[in-house]
């Protein structure tokens, strides 16, 4: 073999591997925007979801009603409006609750299901957030544990007795009740990367409630 032709094929080795070596991180960076892109989109519709998991929603465009809470008249939240907070101590959770549970007030905090009562009503009362944000820690809550919510006419205790792992078509993870409880709904897994299959919720019995002109 020449010498010439020996340097010519040298040289082909070599625009080769500097090739394969510029085109490595070309590569890695395609990767990484197609999984950001893929986590986005499924993000959304976690979102969406997690805010139909009772399928009929009221309309928000309702006019403003007030009810009677513990002697006293309550104007009825509307869409976007603070409902109150929620806190749980042993997780160390202090999240605004916010009146409906779509996309954009999810963004802001836990979402109060709009089709269910609002604390110191009769019934079940049901919040959701995402399992990557407000409810990242929800797995670790343990039975007996308790959750408070605060608001400006009263402050409500509920202790957690039962977990459950759902499908997202199972309907009776949010039940309905005679008697005042807290039922917590978000995604499961909690470290899922993309959109989870699964859904994970916590269910509370009523313990106790303080009248109060205002909790800030």
């Amino acid at each position: 073999m020449s010498r010439r032709l020996i340097n010519s094929t040298s040289k082909n080795s070599s625009r080769g591997k500097k090739g394969i070596l510029f085109g490595i991180p070309i590569f890695l960076l395609l990767c990484g925007i197609a999984l950001i892109t893929f986590a986005g989109w499924n993000l959304i519709k976690q979102t969406y979801f997690v805010s139909k998991v009772i399928v009929n929603k009221p309309s928000t465009n309702t006019p403003i009603k007030k009810i009677t809470i513990n002697n006293k008249k309550v104007e009825y939240p509307r869409n976007g409006d603070q409902l109150g907070t929620l806190i749980i101590p042993s997780i160390s959770l202090n999240y605004p609750i916010i009146e409906g549970d779509d996309q954009e007030n999810l963004a802001k905090g836990v979402g109060h299901d709009s089709s269910t009562p609002i604390p110191g009503q009769v019934g079940n009362i049901v919040l959701d957030a995402h399992r990557d944000t407000m409810f990242r820690n929800l797995g670790d809550l343990k039975i007996g544990d308790n959750i408070t919510i605060e608001t400006k006419y009263g402050k409500y205790t509920y202790k957690v007795y039962k977990t459950r792992i759902v499908t997202p078509d199972d309907t009776t993870a949010i039940i309905k009740s005679d008697k005042q409880m807290l039922t917590l709904y978000t995604c499961y897994p909690f470290n899922y990367i993309g959109h989870a299959p699964k859904r994970y919720i916590v269910m509370t019995e009523f313990v106790s409630s303080t009248d109060t002109n205002k909790i800030n």
